[in-house]
């Protein structure tokens, strides 16, 4: 009769079974840490998408401050970037079961209770003799093939192995830390940080397009195809509607121009027009910014 056999867990499994058993006990804890790192995401990527529409703008980002709230509700509308950062979540997951569970499945689908004892006991064997026979062969041989000379000098003038200094240690444990640091921010930046201010670049060059009717001149002379170019433009006509439209005197003549106020702070606003973008203070004067019936819109965008 087949004795049963004990199958010993790998270390991998091993560590996922603890953190799960952690988890379950500390379940309030652990709510609380996810949605505690969900709203630090959730800052860095609305940060970062802010700098990008200040940067497409032609803005200086520390000319308007902006407040903690609304960096983090701009990064919870990001669904781009939570999208690839749930796929990268999945995959790493996905990565993880192949690793660790799959191996064992494959193993007890194509292996009998028979098969897996014969492999067990070879593999005790094969240990044991790596532990015992390899050594002890591997010294014979070497003391075989050594000149008398170097035996002597090896018994004479060897030196026992010393423990290497701790600051050795640390060092060879702060390189790699630092590395994997290092990619690890890389892959951030370039994965998720870099796509959010993307995201806030091409909303204010859609905002943009759909008013003048062109892309800002900090596209220098890029090009959309005409589909896309009405996409932007339809795109940035729904963006329009979160902006007031005020008709104010231009400064250079008597005659009235309808603008978008796109952000302002004290007396310093970032107006939008026909012509383009402006930047408008006010000073100590008194001012008034009512709303205006007039919403101008580019004919490209008047077609949406």
């Amino acid at each position: 009769m087949t004795p049963a056999i004990h199958r010993e867990e790998s270390p991998s499994i091993v560590v996922i079974r603890r953190v799960a058993t952690y988890l379950a006990s500390h379940l309030f804890e652990a709510i609380a840490l996810v949605f505690t790192c969900a709203t630090a995401l959730n800052y860095v990527f609305g940060r970062a998408y802010l700098d990008g529409w200040a940067q497409a703008a032609g803005v200086p980002a520390n000319l308007f401050a902006r407040d903690l709230y609304d960096a983090i509700f701009a990064g919870v509308q990001l669904r781009v970037v939570w999208f690839r950062l749930g796929l990268g979540a999945i995959l790493l997951t996905a990565y993880l079961w192949i690793v660790t569970l799959l191996p064992v499945w494959w193993e007890d689908r194509r292996s009998s209770a028979r098969g897996r004892y014969e492999i067990a006991h070879w593999k005790q064997r094969h240990l044991t003799w790596k532990r015992i026979g390899f050594r002890a062969r591997l010294v014979a041989r070497w003391r075989s093939l050594r000149p008398a000379y170097g035996q002597e000098q090896m018994t004479k003038g060897g030196r026992p192995w010393k423990f290497p200094h701790a600051m050795t240690i640390i060092l060879f444990l702060v390189i790699p830390l630092i590395g994997l640091s290092a990619a690890l921010y890389k892959l951030a930046d370039d994965f998720l940080l870099k796509e959010a201010r993307r995201e806030g670049i091409r909303s204010y060059a859609k905002t943009y397009l759909s008013v003048t009717g062109r892309l800002p001149y900090q596209f220098g002379a890029m090009t959309l195809p005409a589909a896309d170019l009405r996409e932007w433009a339809c795109e940035g006509r729904s963006i329009l509607s979160n902006f007031r439209a005020v008709t104010l005197r231009s400064e250079d003549s008597p005659s009235l121009e309808t603008f978008y106020v796109l952000q302002g702070a004290d007396k310093t606003f970032v107006l939008l027009g026909k012509d383009g973008s402006t930047l408008r203070s006010f000073g100590d004067a008194r001012f008034s910014l009512k709303e205006s019936p007039t919403r101008p819109l580019a004919d490209v965008a008047k077609s949406c």
